[in-house]
């Protein structure tokens, strides 16, 4: 079934594909091959989509795959919020994803692992829902700038210290700052001190191994996801490699190729693969030698990728990849771009990670990626593989590097925002998230639900809070504050206030906190999206 909501005085058309399938366990198809499933086609009046769906290994898998593309792909550059949701009268399974400013230049979509979920569901009638919203440059533009207003708020944030919980003594120097917001973005900040977790913080920190223009530049960046000068020194990356503060370097990425035709020389590009048969044999690791030409501007020989399957802290199998260098000049370091895909059997792109580094140390640790619990173990031992794409550069040695202006703000191809900013938005969502963890304010809603949240946050983000908050005094301990809204209105209120993004804005929520908006008193942009929602 096809609903297509026509465009109105130029506003985006939304879209909304439907079908039923009568007993999911009888389906004619290879299970858990895509090439061999189904293929439900769709049509608009202006355009193709088709809609692939497969169950698991077996009648008792416990996952299904969904993806949806576009055939062909359409020549305009249009971009959408898509959807899709599966579920059954019965309740027994009901479970969406949702992919954002999406230009379907690939298929996308998501295998669902179906968790302790009732092997009658097979039997049943299943509904499959996909929605396709289209977005226009204005409305993108418009989500865009939020994220801009976040990073303004959170500088404001610094300046004025107000609610501050750690002071940092450096030379003579005191810093007041957040714990909650240097914990959401560099988490590994005091761990060379001694603190391990945010649980360990004190509230007193004295450093005296960086310069203070150093830690200055440090601290900016964390709070507002910017660079603070247009000129970087190598301390900076030093330290913040130390740290593991990877967005000072990953927001400089964007400039890279004009820094790289005058800085840096190619040593080599290099594409690693491993079969995963028989993956429950090679737990102790798997070694690959890269092979590095050695230039006049660098002595590295080789790098050494290591890729090992250990434990985490409660048991979990993770893909665990490291890379060793052989032959290392600290005075000039090595630019690293590593792209890690793995792929099923099928071919479909399971999961993707990409990380760059400016390595500073002989062994450098990518990122966590994905845990051996998240893989069906059929899918697993029959054909899966990991690929790795290496990039590496050798740095001429020159000190400091030139970072346009522009490029700490908005992109203008619709990619979304750049990497500062991107991955500013997604430490602040992270904490949005988690918000036990440094929280010290719980939100109480008129439907007697609560919400865990943190009173800094709130103070710049919430301009109607901050008098009651004032009348609360210093936050030492947890403390309640009542807000005269519904527990998902709430929710979707704090999704914006966190990360500058309304996760979930529907118009009963949007008529909600503007009906209250003279006692909520929320930011002008607040207001001005709730009535775009209402005269939609």
């Amino acid at each position: 079934m096809n609903s297509n909501t026509p465009t109105k005085h130029g506003k985006p058309r939304r879209m909304l594909f439907m079908w039923m399938i009568e007993n999911l366990s009888h389906m004619p198809c290879i299970r858990g091959l895509m090439l061999s499933s189904p293929v439900f086609s769709v049509k608009d009046a202006n355009d193709s989509f088709q809609f692939n769906f497969y169950p698991g290994g077996s009648i008792n898998e416990n996952y299904i795959g969904l993806f949806f593309e576009q055939l062909p792909p359409s020549s305009q550059v249009k971009i959408y919020n898509c959807s899709l949701w599966i579920g059954n009268s019965d309740t027994v399974l009901s479970t969406s994803r949702r992919f954002r400013n999406t230009r379907f230049s690939q298929r996308i979509g998501s295998h669902y692992f179906l968790k302790n979920v009732n092997t009658n569901f097979l039997t049943k009638t299943v509904t499959l829902q996909c929605i396709l919203s289209e977005i226009t440059a204005e409305s993108l533009h418009g989500s865009l700038l939020d994220v801009e207003m976040l990073s303004e708020d959170l500088k404001c944030l610094y300046e004025s210290k107000k609610y501050s919980d750690l002071t940092v003594v450096l030379h003579q120097h005191v810093f007041k700052v957040h714990q909650c917001v240097l914990f959401s973005r560099c988490p590994s900040l005091f761990s060379e001190y001694g603190y391990e977790n945010c649980h360990e913080w004190p509230v007193s920190v004295e450093i005296t191994d960086v310069s203070l223009e150093t830690f200055s530049q440090l601290l900016y960046h964390l709070y507002t996801g910017e660079l603070q000068n247009l000129e970087i020194s190598l301390d900076l990356f030093q330290y913040a490699n130390r740290v593991k503060a990877f967005s000072i370097i990953n927001c400089l990425i964007a400039s890279d190729y004009e820094y790289s035709a005058h800085t840096k020389i190619l040593l080599g590009n290099q594409i690693i693969t491993w079969n995963l048969d028989g993956i429950q044999y090679w737990y102790k690791g798997s070694l690959a030698l890269i092979r590095i030409p050695k230039t006049d501007s660098d002595n590295i020989r080789h790098i050494v990728m290591q890729l090992t399957l250990p434990e985490n802290s409660i048991g979990e199998k993770i893909f665990n990849i490291s890379f060793k260098i052989i032959g290392f000049s600290q005075d000039r370091p090595i630019s690293l771009t590593c792209d890690i895909s793995l792929y099923y059997s099928s071919g479909t792109l399971a999961s993707r990670k990409a990380q760059h580094v400016f390595l500073q140390d002989e062994v450098w640790l990518f990122p966590e990626f994905i845990k051996l619990n998240d893989i069906p173990l059929n899918i697993a031992v029959c054909g899966a593989r990991l690929k790795a794409e290496l990039h590496i550069y050798g740095c001429t040695g020159q000190r400091y590097r030139t970072v346009r202006r522009s490029d700490a703000r908005i992109s203008t191809d619709f990619n979304t925002v750049i990497p500062s900013l991107k991955m500013l938005q997604s430490a602040m969502k992270n904490l949005y998230e988690y918000p036990y963890k440094m929280g010290q304010l719980t939100l109480l809603t008129r439907d007697n639900y609560f919400r865990m949240s943190h009173a800094p946050i709130l103070w710049i983000r919430w301009p109607g809070i901050r008098s009651t908050l004032e009348t609360l005094g210093e936050i030492s301990t947890i403390s309640e504050l009542g807000v005269p809204l519904n527990f998902e209105t709430l929710m979707a209120l704090l999704s914006y206030i966190y990360y500058g993004y309304f996760s979930d804005l529907n118009e009963e929520y949007a008529r909600e906190l503007l009906e209250i908006n003279e006692t909520l008193e929320m930011s002008s942009r607040v207001v001005e999206i709730c009535k775009a929602i209402l005269e939609s």
